[in-house]
């Protein structure tokens, strides 16, 4: 998995989960607080930390359609952006 991606890029969605887990985040129902991710059909919700706000993945199939950030107590969708860049 590489640690940046860019929309409409290719995702192996799997790859993304192993990624995560082993680099310490948790899965939650809900995304609330840095280190947690969330995975609801073809979304993928996370919070990086020292990220200030959560991001929401949109697939289509394997395909990277969209990423916003997101509100976590609202959990709706706000800033649109064209890559994200995970680290541990």
């Amino acid at each position: 998995m590489r640690s940046c991606t860019t929309v409409g890029e290719r995702l192996e969605t799997e790859a993304l989960l192993e990624f995560l887990t082993k680099n310490g985040y948790g899965r939650a129902d809900t995304v609330r607080e840095p280190g947690e991710y969330a995975v609801r059909g073809g979304i993928i919700d996370l919070f990086p930390p020292g990220s200030a706000t959560p991001l929401r993945l949109d697939l289509f199939g394997d395909t990277l359609e969209g990423i916003r950030s997101f509100d976590p107590m609202t959990q709706r969708s706000a800033d649109r952006l064209p890559e994200i860049l995970l680290k541990p």
